[in-house]
């Protein structure tokens, strides 16, 4: 509330004449100075309301400390499980496009390999194929010349001893169509196997095609004859 200044300056000289104990003031009757008394009149401002505060709760832990922990490892999740489902996706297309490889085929071990048996039994069904396949092209070769020596025993134009040599072989065709033929299969053989030349599948198909003319020349009919 706004008080006026004659209020104030009427309340400054009552407050002065309030001070002399016991004397009156010619200026100031005391009737005079009740009236002024009762004219003035404070009304002390209300006080503000306020409103009382609620209740706080306790307090519990802080997750928002883990807030961005917690969404790095959301999103390295997210990001690897979508790797893993295109690399999955571009593998079943890849195979869905092309032809599955085929497993390499077993190596032949050439130690297990017994001069005696095969010329006695022959070649075992699929073991040449199994060295071509391998890239084992000289023990091809070797597996081909015992098989032309069961051959050759077997038509009765030649007969397989332990002890017998590549030239008492040749000599025992010497004369006979074959002779030739199976002159440069012996020499094929001893250059491949016996002498250490490098053989590629080019050469070495070569060599089959000089043991397919063999056969060609066995009588009737040729007997493990392989195909050039």
């Amino acid at each position: 509330m706004i008080i006026s200044r004659r209020i104030l300056l009427l309340a400054a000289l009552l407050f002065v004449v309030g001070l002399l104990p016991g004397q009156g003031s010619g200026v100031f009757p005391e009737q005079r100075l009740g009236e002024l008394r009762e004219e003035i009149h404070f009304e002390r401002p209300a006080a503000p309301e306020f409103e009382p505060e609620p209740d706080r709760p306790a307090e519990s832990f802080d997750w928002t400390l883990f807030r961005t922990p917690v969404i790095v490892v959301l999103s390295t999740v997210l990001v690897a499980g979508l790797a893993y489902l295109l690399y999955r996706m571009r593998r079943d297309l890849t195979a869905g496009s092309s032809p599955r490889r085929a497993e390499p085929a077993p190596a032949v071990d050439a130690t297990a390999i017994q001069d005696e048996v095969i010329v006695e039994r022959g070649v075992a069904p699929g073991l040449v194929e199994r060295a071509e396949a391998a890239g084992q092209y000289d023990v091809a070769v070797r597996l081909l010349y015992l098989g032309v020596l069961n051959t050759l025993q077997g038509a009765g134009l030649l007969r397989y001893r332990r002890d017998f040599s590549n030239r008492d072989y040749r000599r025992q065709l010497a004369g006979s169509p074959q002779a030739a033929a199976f002159r440069t299969v012996t020499e094929a053989y001893e250059r491949y196997w016996y002498g250490g030349y490098p053989l590629d599948r080019l050469s070495y198909r070569v060599v089959r095609t000089e043991v397919a003319a063999l056969y060609a020349l066995l009588p009737a009919p040729a007997v493990n004859s392989p195909q050039a």
